[in-house]
């Protein structure tokens, strides 16, 4: 088997799993199931804006989300995704400034619970802190994994790498999730790994030339996932 990038043994997909499988985590996220409050948005709606005061802990419950930033040049720059079963936490505090904006990039449907509530369990189960923690560092190895695959390589290389862990992402929470495809646009993918839409076009089509993927009706199917893991490791299409 084909050994994989360092990068792939950070997958924040892998961790994100690992870490809802924990006592604590299952429930911190029963809980606000419970005492929380269901809600839906369609895609392109914020869950919240970075700067914004922060109010609530968010449970993604199905659909992908987007952790964004703004550049100075004024372009949109997605630092990771957020897939179902996962909690979001803009800030820790009521009233701290949001470090983020939450954007949907599809029909979503969350969860949500005011941090002040969440305040008040933790204070009666001190435990639950462990899944605070763990919800801190899975985003950051999410952020760590997309940065570290943007400044280390060329625009193929981000984009195989990119596509290779949003399959994995979501192959980890549902089988389906292979069949049906990625439901991300390529707007979403170019401001993932800072390429414009011109360039990304190009290397959907090689990608598709070399049955690494296909696409249809908006969604990117992958086809051969060693292969796409094997063009992200070594940057280079394979010899026709």
């Amino acid at each position: 088997m084909t050994p994989r990038h360092r990068a792939f043994e950070l997958s924040p997909s892998a961790a994100k799993v690992e870490l809802s499988g924990d006592r604590p985590s299952r429930r911190l996220k029963l809980l606000i199931r419970q005492e929380g409050v269901q809600k839906r948005y369609d895609r392109s709606q914020k869950l919240f804006r970075k700067g914004d005061a922060a109010s609530h802990v968010v449970l993604v419950e199905d659909g992908i989300v987007a952790i964004t930033n703004g550049l100075p040049c004024g372009q949109r720059q997605i630092l990771d995704f957020i897939f179902s079963d996962t909690m979001i936490a803009p800030a820790l505090s009521p009233g701290e400034p949001n470090h983020f904006t939450a954007e949907c990039l599809t029909a979503t449907t969350v969860s949500v619970l005011s941090l002040s509530s969440v305040q008040r369990i933790l204070a009666v189960e001190p435990e639950l802190n462990l899944a605070m923690l763990d919800m801190i560092f899975a985003m950051l190895d999410g952020v760590y994994a997309r940065l570290s695959s943007v400044v280390c390589s060329d625009g193929t290389h981000r984009i195989a790498f990119l596509l290779a862990y949003l399959y994995e992402a979501q192959a980890a929470r549902t089988p389906v999730g292979r069949k049906e495809g990625l439901p991300i646009k390529q707007v979403d993918l170019a401001a993932a790994v800072g390429i414009s839409a011109p360039h990304l076009n190009q290397i959907i089509k090689k990608l598709k030339c070399q049955g690494l993927i296909e696409t249809n009706k908006g969604k990117i199917k992958v086809m051969d996932i060693a292969g796409l893991i094997d063009l992200a490791e070594s940057g280079s299409f394979r010899s026709q």
